[in-house]
């Protein structure tokens, strides 16, 4: 196991280090690839090549994750405020 920094990563990647956290933070690559270390994100360069060269998916439905089926809260609008500038048109 190599670990290597974040910045490691995103370069294997190709990209940069901000779209690299956000993969992390929301779990597109897999447990085994980021060790946190405290604050700090230390990448094993063996999985995360090991990962790409097996298609490179993390979640189901690849980059993005499935739709959630869940019922949403719908609020209901409020009033427009024309802020003091007379009637609304």
């Amino acid at each position: 196991m190599k670990l290597r920094k974040a910045e490691a990563g995103a370069t294997i990647l190709d990209v940069g280090i901000q779209r690299f956290y956000e993969l992390v933070r929301t779990g597109i690559l897999p447990p085994g690839v980021v060790v946190r270390l405290g604050r700090q994100l230390r990448v094993d360069e063996d999985a995360l090549i090991a990962w790409v060269q097996t298609g490179g998916q993390g979640l189901a439905g690849g980059w993005r994750k499935e739709a959630d089926n869940s019922p949403r809260t719908v609020h209901p609008a409020r009033p427009r405020s024309n802020h003091g500038r007379g009637t609304v048109a």
